[in-house]
């Protein structure tokens, strides 16, 4: 008997235990309190039905890049078009890969982030496209300037070395930038599916 009286609290304490986990369980993931803890996954709630500022900045600050890289496109497709009248002859294998990588900086770019300015998720991969695109045209101007070095009559000198690096290195910036609120975007957007139109 006296077993059994050391028994019963012990078993009306663990009921009271496991009805406080439920009741935690239930409030915290909006689950069937009456389930197995062992089964249930808690999945952290957004609290915000608009996405991340970052986000909102990178994607129309990039947009705007991309208008504003349009003339400069135009300019390089009609040099092209012309026999490239308006390029160095040292340079004219870089011609075509620069307009290439240009072109889908502005496509890419001018698609994909009106497409994520309005919260539509096809604008992600469009987006991606525009990454790849930039990273392509910042090689290629890396290209540019190593081949402008290797010629006897360059003379570009320590400034122009020194812009070239700034110029890539803030470009790299705005890059990770905007990698950072692509992935913010993707991450709110998962949470976010049923709300987003498709």
């Amino acid at each position: 008997m006296e077993c059994e009286e050391h028994r019963i609290p012990c078993l009306r304490e663990k009921n009271v235990l496991s009805e406080f986990q439920r009741d935690v369980l239930h409030a915290m993931n909006n689950s069937n309190p009456y389930d197995s803890p062992e089964i249930v996954t808690l999945v952290p709630r957004m609290q915000s039905d608009h996405p991340p500022r970052l986000c909102i900045v990178m994607f129309g600050f990039s947009l705007l890049l991309c208008f504003l890289r349009i003339p400069f496109l135009a300019l390089a497709i009609m040099e092209e078009s012309g026999g490239g009248m308006g390029y160095d002859p040292a340079f004219m294998i870089t011609a075509i890969p620069g307009i290439a990588t240009s072109s889908g900086i502005v496509v890419f770019g001018l698609a994909g982030n009106t497409l994520l300015l309005a919260r539509i998720r096809w604008g992600i991969p469009l987006a991606v496209l525009l990454v790849l695109s930039t990273i392509t045209s910042i090689g290629v101007e890396i290209w540019v300037t190593m081949l402008a070095r290797s010629l006897p009559n360059y003379r570009g000198g320590v400034p122009h070395d020194v812009a070239s690096v700034a110029v890539t290195l803030f470009r790299l910036i705005l890059l990770g930038l905007y990698v950072s609120a692509l992935n913010g975007f993707t991450t709110w957007s998962r949470h976010r599916s049923a709300d987003l139109p498709r």
